[in-house]
């Protein structure tokens, strides 16, 4: 090198030389490439230093907790979301311009999304499952029908931010880029817009109520809109508003306060019927601020409320996770991650918060301590989105890997075994998806067929006597020989009573048909019922006008009254007086949760049959207060009054007998009326008490309007309580001779015959033999 300038090296600052590599002057060849090649040992590469750098199969193989991998995305996978009535379905989109429906339990794929001209980032399951949204970054949205696997509507509008289901009706809403939100009502696609600022809508969460949804904007407003109106019923900006795009919102378990957090890295609360801010969280770590600049700040990337203490999180692109106390408004515990998070959820029933984070890993956090609880590791690159389950024993998950994983949520006061606990999960959805149905059918002809049964034989036998002892062939008998063919019916009916509380997969005349016709014969029974009680009483009462009174005298008319009158009150559903376009729109109440529906049957391509569908609200409300209660008590009333005149009765012959009768016979008179309202008290207490907690128990699910309710205690109350006043004209028959004499004389006749048929037999076989 002639010019020594040239050779001399400039160092800036704290560079230094690592080494110095000598450069020949003659260029090298592709043969000389090739020989160097040739020397070396590709056996030793891989046993280089730990510390080098890994591939992605290498960094996959390292630890895989998952149990299930969905492959079937070419690029990122950016949205997942979980079905919520079975929770056995999960929709993901990615950024190879592709949505699937598929499987967590096995990675099926149900169905692909298709047609879609960029990055799906939205997609969701409607509230009853039915329905399934994807929405592109070009703003291409599309319906999909589950069941059918079919799109049923489509619309595009501007750049695509956020997409949101209706918490309780087929209704989508979404924000866009130009600031404007737009509602849709599937699948007519009816249409309203909600004109924000001219910024875009970077979040939107529809309220619990339904009517109102939050939307945050990119100037860092806040509008609240009410959905029916159109109209923004307030707007928070300027000093109460955020000063940077919002990037998250949450709410609530009853909607009355709302969390916001924004890239300025600011999370405030704030109360929804008011619009006042009513405090702010930031991050004050001095950490953060050392190891970032000031012209960017701690941005906000998620934030959620705990459901069971007043906690909330705010997760920070530096990868803290903030609890903070809203009583207090103070910080509780701050939990560090080593990357940024990128989404966090609570579990719904406990204060364990889980969080996805840049490097892949799921981790649930102990809001009570601050600790973690566990970790999972799975994907080999950033988690993009997650999902809990129901039970929260589940997350699905989707990564910049391409994959989307499941992955078995272990905790120790849960399952000791991962494996097992995939296992139990995996059992319990199949058991609510495929074989639900059947738990609850083995349940119901449990209890109800033997009951039925008694009751069918029992009446037969009772009817069988009073028709062929003419003795018997009186108005008295023939009201309840009438309540007799009623309780028969209703033991018949006994085993589809329990059905009616809960939801089938069916078509509305059928719906109509399995709810109508019971209601008709247990109101038929009653309505026997009362009138046996009745004609009981005044023939106690009036025991010297018996003949005179008009119900013997005219008894066919009451009698075609106690079966007109429930047959038409029991048909004014049919009539119209019923739920049928709840029914038609969404196969269920709109006042109902979804979770109040996992009992259907799933992707059957059916309504889901519901009381609800068939009873208007009204409806029940006549038919338990004014038809269901006066009968009760009438027959409580008249019960009491007999036992009251029977008291008097024996304290009169007391009297008339005091001289001539012993002590004896009126402790053994003392003791037979005893005995009798021992007897009533324990029927009463045996056959209506569970009749009457079923209908509390009924009104109060009602009135919660779609409360989370107890299947089983369900069926056990509805069969025990219709069963045990089936049961009353059972005992009332086999309390009287009238009707026992004559049955026990027919069992003698046939074991008289029986005898006598045998002893037949074996003459005529040993005259045989001789």
């Amino acid at each position: 090198m002639d010019n020594p300038e040239e050779d001399s090296l400039h160092l800036h600052q704290d560079e230094e030389i690592i080494e110095v590599i000598d450069l020949n002057d003659a260029e090298q060849t592709a043969e000389d490439l090739a020989e160097e090649l040739e020397d070396v040992d590709f056996a030793d590469a891989g046993n280089a230093d730990d510390d080098g750098w890994e591939t992605e199969d290498e960094m996959e193989s390292e630890q895989d907790d998952s149990e299930l991998t969905f492959s079937k995305h070419t690029g990122s996978v950016f949205c997942v979301s979980l079905d919520p009535v079975t929770n056995s379905l999960a929709v993901t989109g990615g950024e190879d311009d592709r949505a699937f429906v598929w499987s967590v339990t096995d990675g099926d794929v149900l169905f692909e999304c298709t047609g879609h001209k960029d990055s799906v980032t939205c997609a969701a399951f409607s509230c009853d499952s039915k329905l399934v949204v994807s929405g592109d970054m070009s703003g291409l949205i599309k319906v999909w029908k589950v069941e059918k696997k079919e799109e049923i509507w489509s619309f595009e509008v501007g750049d695509l931010e956020w997409l949101e289901w209706h918490p309780c009706a087929p209704v989508l809403l979404a924000g866009t880029a130009d600031g404007n939100v737009w509602m849709w009502k599937i699948p007519s696609g009816e249409c309203k817009t909600f004109q924000g600022p001219n910024c875009q809508a970077t979040s939107g969460k529809i309220l619990p109520d339904g009517k109102r949804v939050i939307v945050g904007y990119e100037d860092g407003s806040l509008r609240l809109w009410d959905l029916k109106q159109g109209n923004a019923i307030y707007v928070i900006k300027g000093h109460d508003g955020h000063q940077g795009p919002l990037t998250s919102l949450a709410y609530n378990k009853d909607g009355t306060l709302v969390l916001t957090g924004s890239v300025d890295g600011q999370a405030k609360l704030i109360n929804t019927s008011t619009g006042k801010v009513l405090c702010s969280f930031s991050s004050e770590n001095s950490e953060a601020k050392d190891s970032m600049q000031e012209q960017d700040p701690n941005s906000v990337e998620s934030v959620g409320f705990c459901n069971v203490l007043p906690l909330v999180a705010v997760a920070y692109l530096d990868g803290t996770l903030a609890i903070y106390d809203m009583n207090s408004q103070s910080l509780r515990h701050r939990c560090k991650h080593e990357v940024g998070i990128v989404h966090l959820q609570w579990e719904e029933a406990s204060a364990v918060v889980s969080t996805c984070n840049l490097a892949g890993a799921v981790t649930l956090w102990d809001a009570r301590s601050g600790i973690v609880m566990s970790e999972y590791r799975g994907h080999s690159a950033e988690i993009l989105d997650f999902v809990l389950n129901r039970e929260a024993s589940v997350a699905v998950t989707a990564g910049g890997d391409h994959k989307a994983k499941v992955f078995c949520l272990q905790r120790p006061d849960r399952f000791n075994n991962g494996r097992l606990a995939w296992r139990v999960v995996v059992m319990a959805t199949v058991m609510r998806n495929t074989s639900g149905s059947d738990v609850e059918a083995q349940l119901i002809y449990a209890i109800t067929l033997p009951i039925s049964c008694a009751i069918i034989l029992i009446n037969l036998l009772i009817i069988l006597a009073i028709t062929c002892s003419r003795q018997l062939h009186n108005s008295q008998n023939y009201f309840f020989l009438s309540l007799l063919v009623a309780d028969l019916c209703t033991g018949v009916a006994l085993p589809f009573i329990p059905w009616m509380g809960l939801n089938r997969p069916l078509s509305f005349s059928s719906c109509l048909l399995v709810h109508v016709f019971p209601n008709f014969l247990f109101l038929a029974f009653l309505f026997n019922l009362v009138l046996v009680h009745y004609e009981r009483y005044r023939s106690i009462v009036s025991p010297l006008r018996r003949g005179q009174l008009w119900l013997h005298r005219r008894f066919a008319l009451p009698l075609l009254a106690v079966w007109m009158l429930p047959l038409l009150f029991a048909l004014l559903p049919a009539f119209g007086w019923n739920n049928k376009a709840i029914h038609d729109q969404n196969g269920c109440c709109p006042e109902t949760n979804s979770t109040a529906h996992s009992n259907c049957v799933a992707l059957t391509g059916e309504r889901c049959c519901t009381y609800r569908s068939v009873f208007p609200n009204a409806f029940i409300y006549l038919e338990v207060y004014g038809l269901l209660a006066p009968a009760i008590l009438s027959i409580a009333a008249m019960t009491c009054r007999v036992l009251w005149i029977t008291r008097e009765q024996l304290r009169d012959i007391q009297r008339l007998q005091c001289a001539v009768a012993n002590k004896e016979y009126r402790r053994r008179m003392e003791m037979r009326y005893a005995c009798c309202v021992a007897a009533v008290s324990l029927a009463f207490l045996a056959c209506w008490v569970p009749y009457i907690v079923y209908t509390h128990v009924g009104m109060e699910f009602l009135l919660r309007r779609g409360g989370k309710s107890d299947r089983t205690g369900h069926i056990v109350l509805s069969c025990v309580g219709v069963g045990g006043i089936a049961v009353v004209p059972l005992l009332l028959g086999l309390a009287n001779r009238e009707y026992t004499d004559p049955v026990k004389k027919l069992f003698r006749k046939l074991r008289h015959r029986y005898v006598n048929t045998s002893v037949q037999m074996d003459c005529s076989l040993q005259f045989c033999h001789s």
